[in-house]
């Protein structure tokens, strides 16, 4: 009955992950942990975001029209999540399934083109939730990463973050830690994307439409170890004796492979040619990125003076400069929330700020400072409304 179901299913386009739907997703197994598997929350209880999920994804910035919810509160693992709600098991209907079908179908539904998923640990099991919308965009998404258990298939801990995605008419975006990306397209004409990592790159192009399109892109590990190499050799042929040339080769040696899945060995060559100036960066970025989220204007321009001030010069400069955009971008922001408190907001000021920023993420290359930069445009589109 299953089999004769689900192979009368129409393809549908695929749906990309909305990082709004996805906080709403979260939010609700949080929820449903705290209080039993529900659709629909009691303000008296703890972890309240909403009652409907409507108003989750609403309340969580969602801008489409929230379309449908799966809920799975003690799933015994991620297959198992998958399964029960593609096969719709339980009591109630024919052959072990569901009367209605419901999470079968809102996994099947054409008309859903974005989706937030959470799949929360407790108590040995996983709290899954699905989130669908509707927006009249078009988009693209997919994920990149590296197929290191050779199966052919995306696997947990595979992705890579940081690698580009661009259109060919200005729009990209980067990958994030998990390799996973979403790009609104510009209307429905045809399209090629690019994917672009460490000099190496891969191009799909698509017919004009109005559905979503799907573009991954595995990297071979051999691109990624010659990679490493590269940089490997360039640091040895540093002379020791040479500290100002050795140091600033050792930092781009870290920075060049800092996230790749390499084996044992090459970690352990690469730990032993930046030796202690990797942990001196790391250390300097993260007190760079505590500042920044405990915002204080001035504290933040202190901290990121003295902690840039010893890779200036190097590749780890561009980052620095980075985090200090990002922290002008953030002052703005709470300069436009304070005003909003005074008096309103009006469109031909709030307007421009945000396409300022939209542009402005063309020159983002750090993930982190991606995402800070999209929660911040986020908040100065609904300030002063």
């Amino acid at each position: 009955m299953f089999r004769t179901e689900t192979s009368a299913l129409p393809s549908v386009p695929p749906v990309v992950i909305n990082l709004e739907l996805l906080d709403a997703a979260r939010r609700h197994s949080h929820y449903q942990i705290l209080n039993g598997m529900t659709h629909e929350q009691d303000p008296g209880k703890p972890g309240f975001t909403g009652k409907t999920f409507s108003e989750r994804d609403k309340k969580a910035g969602y801008k489409g029209m929230p379309r449908s919810e799966n809920c799975f509160r003690d799933a015994p693992n991620p297959w198992g999540a998958h399964s029960g709600f593609i096969v719709d098991a339980g009591s109630g209907g024919p052959g072990g399934m569901q009367p209605a079908r419901g999470h079968r179908k809102n996994m099947a539904d054409g008309m859903a083109i974005e989706v937030g998923l959470s799949a929360l640990p407790h108590d040995g099991r996983l709290c899954v939730t699905h989130n669908f919308g509707v927006r009249k965009s078009r988009f693209a998404g997919g994920v990149v990463y590296v197929d290191r258990d050779g199966d052919g298939f995306y696997s947990i801990g595979e992705g890579l973050g940081g690698v580009t995605i661009s259109t060919g008419d200005g729009v990209s975006v980067q990958t994030w830690a998990s390799g996973g990306y979403t790009i609104e397209l510009k209307g429905s004409q045809a399209v090629t994307l690019k994917a672009t990592f460490l000099g190496l790159s891969e191009t799909k192009s698509f017919e004009a439409g109005k559905s979503n399109v799907k573009f991954d892109w595995i990297v071979k590990p051999a691109d990624l170890a010659a990679h490493a190499d590269r940089l490997i050799a360039k640091t040895e042929q540093v002379p020791v004796e040479n500290e100002a040339a050795r140091r600033k080769a050792a930092i781009e040696l870290c920075l060049g492979t800092r996230g790749l899945p390499l084996d044992h060995d090459y970690r352990a060559k690469i730990a032993q040619l930046v030796g202690p100036v990797g942990e001196e960066l790391q250390a300097c970025q993260e007190a760079v990125l505590e500042a920044l989220k405990t915002f204080d204007a001035r504290e933040f321009a202190k901290v990121l003076g003295e902690k840039r001030k010893p890779f200036a010069g190097t590749a780890a400069a561009a980052w620095f400069g980075e985090a200090d955009l990002i922290g002008k971008v953030k002052a703005q922001v709470l300069a436009l929330e304070a005003n909003a408190q005074r008096q309103k907001i009006s469109p031909s000021v709030r307007q421009p700020f945000v396409k300022s920023l939209e542009n402005m993420g063309q020159q983002i290359r750090e993930p982190i400072f991606l995402a800070e930069l999209n929660a911040l445009k986020s908040r100065a589109e609904t300030t002063g409304q």
